[in-house]
């Protein structure tokens, strides 16, 4: 298990290991350029074995190659629903299906989705340390305000989708 965490797969190796692979592919072709081994010596040279992409060994190599662009995609994916990425126009859901709740769970939505709770009309800064009546105040410029949902770095105002 260590060797997992502190090996490829440590946050160091993330970023070394791509480097050192390209430098040994100078290094392969360099070997690969050297002469025969000259007949007579003190013993026979060594099988080379299988190629090295035939080999069991080849599969961990697949691992950060496949699961690393995986993760990115995933995060991308997650981010474009979040409430973070709401912008005016947008509409969200808060999936927990309530319009009163103290721990929503909101995310970004089509406004042809019948699920669409609200609309974003604006996004201004504000944080969940006011009370009740200043995330009011923050929409106050927008009349179609009927819901509210604040973050500790933003307020949303939210009108019905349709």
């Amino acid at each position: 298990m260590e060797s997992a965490l502190m090996g490829w797969y440590g946050f160091v190796s993330v970023l070394v290991t791509p480097v050192i692979l390209v430098q040994n592919i100078g290094a392969a072709k360099r070997i690969k350029q050297l002469s025969a081994p000259i007949p007579g010596s003190p013993r026979a040279p060594l099988d080379p074995g299988k190629p090295l992409v035939r080999r069991p060994g080849m599969l961990g190599l697949l691992i950060p190659v496949v699961i690393g662009p995986l993760l990115v995609w995933a995060f991308v994916a997650i981010e474009a629903r979040s409430a973070n990425s709401a912008e005016v126009g947008d509409c969200v859901v808060n999936l927990t299906g309530k319009t009163e709740d103290d721990r929503p769970k909101v995310e970004k939505v089509s406004c042809s989705d019948p699920a669409a709770m609200g609309k974003v009309v604006a996004r201004v800064g504000g944080s969940r340390q006011f009370p009740s009546p200043a995330e009011d105040f923050l929409c106050s410029g927008h009349p179609t305000t009927e819901f509210v949902y604040t973050t500790d770095d933003f307020t949303l105002c939210l009108e019905p989708p349709r």
